[in-house]
């Protein structure tokens, strides 16, 4: 990640997400589940979110509550 820090920080923030929190969509590698590009499409979306970092946090605030 070097020169893109801040990039990869987004990265980090909308995989835990999309992949531990929301989980809207799930990749399961059977018909049922996600494809890949749909997924890759939430993930961008959700670093293109101007209010990541404070979602980010409350979903950690939350794991801390429990």
């Amino acid at each position: 990640h070097i020169g893109f820090g801040e990039a990869a920080g987004k990265l980090e923030q909308a995989l835990d997400i999309c992949g531990r929190f929301e989980k809207r969509l799930t990749i399961t590698g059977r018909d049922t589940g996600a494809k890949g590009a749909a997924f890759a499409e939430y993930v961008l979306e959700t670093m293109a979110d101007p209010n990541l970092e404070s979602r980010w946090n409350d979903y950690q605030k939350q794991l801390v509550k429990n």
